[in-house]
């Protein structure tokens, strides 16, 4: 009974995030230019957030299955469970495969759709006792997912294609690793509790290739970092416990960007997000297309919304420089330290 509980918990979370949705909440489209590989990215002035307060701790029960929509057809998995969890693991684990924008061996302007949907169609959709695999096909967008479970924690890494223009290349593509805790049924209702957890070492030991030293390493430095987290409005705000903060590297010249997204902690006058506990969210495109960047920042589905991250120089003591020097470290677990009142609302 439990199982089904975290499988049905699983798959309502795995649904969110393919559709490019997640805790964070929704805002009108940023203004910015589109994108070139020779232009800088710069976020619209800062603003404020809709108001909508989001949901942390996820409940389920037998008859709490979200009304999700049907996938154009039943793919007919070639793997076994332990089979394409084994691959995809491989895949995850092991990204010096191909560089980026090249992802999982798909590349961006190159892949046609048909052979995305070929690629994640043989993932099928299977359930085991800590491991479930499933596969998605809705047109334009697909994807696979893989969620398991390591001690007590279920790592669940969301794999997604997407074609936005006529081309018959997919034109974006994204993974979401995050890391959920179990923290049994309600005492009071009896229903399965699952919620976010940050910073843990089995989600890092897991995601070792994607983490901040391991990227700036491999790529060098990026052409720009942002940073970010929600602007307070203390009528509102004092209602939610969850802030996000957001470290964002975006590589225009290779055609990938990376958000690690952390809770939002404070120290003294300063808010803090550290890197080192961080679920990690990657887009690639075709940094040679066409493909407008207001489209690659919405299916980017980033935590904090564009419009309100702010240049690391703007936003911190860091400069370019020192920023990779300090965390280009392996094993760096180091903070990035942002003054409270940069991002406090002026009536």
């Amino acid at each position: 009974m439990k199982n089904n509980l975290i499988q049905k918990a699983l798959l309502i979370l795995m649904i969110f995030f393919l559709s490019g949705c997640s805790w964070k909440r929704s805002t009108s489209e940023p203004q910015f230019p589109l994108s070139t590989p020779t232009h800088t990215l710069q976020p619209s002035p800062m603003r404020s957030t809709p108001t909508h307060t989001p949901t942390i701790i996820v409940q389920t029960s037998n008859n709490s299955l979200l009304n999700s929509p049907q996938p154009r057809s039943t793919p007919r998995p070639t793997f076994s469970t332990d089979q394409a969890k084994n691959f995809l693991l491989e895949l995850i684990q092991q990204p010096g495969g191909c560089r980026f924008p090249c992802f999982w061996g798909l590349i961006p302007g190159k892949t046609s759709l048909k052979t995305a949907q070929q690629f994640v169609s043989q993932f099928g959709n299977t359930v085991t006792k800590n491991i479930e695999v499933s596969s998605h096909d809705y047109g334009d967008v697909g994807g696979a997912s893989l969620a398991y479970t390591i001690n007590s924690i279920h790592v669940v890494v969301n794999f997604s294609y997407y074609k936005v223009q006529s081309s018959e290349s997919v034109d974006l593509l994204r993974m979401f690793s995050y890391a959920l805790n179990d923290y049994g049924p309600d005492p009071a209702t009896g229903v399965t509790q699952l919620a976010p957890i940050w910073g843990t070492e089995e989600f890092n030991q897991e995601m070792s290739g994607y983490l901040l030293s391991a990227i700036l390493n491999r790529y060098g430095p990026p052409d720009q970092v942002l940073v970010g987290t929600w602007l307070e409005e203390p009528d509102y705000y004092g209602r939610v416990t969850y802030r996000p903060f957001s470290l964002v590297l975006i590589y225009l010249q290779r055609g990938f960007m990376i958000e690690y997204q952390s809770l939002r902690e404070s120290e003294g006058q300063d808010y803090i997000g550290c890197p080192y506990k961080s679920h990690i969210n990657i887009s690639t495109w075709d940094p040679k297309g066409n493909l407008p960047m207001e489209k690659i920042v919405e299916k980017a589905s980033l935590e904090v919304a564009f419009g309100s991250l702010r240049s690391l120089e703007e936003a911190t003591d860091l400069t370019m420089d020192s920023f990779y020097a300090q965390y280009s470290e392996d094993g760096a677990q180091l903070c990035i330290h942002t003054p409270a009142n940069f991002w406090q609302l002026v009536p």
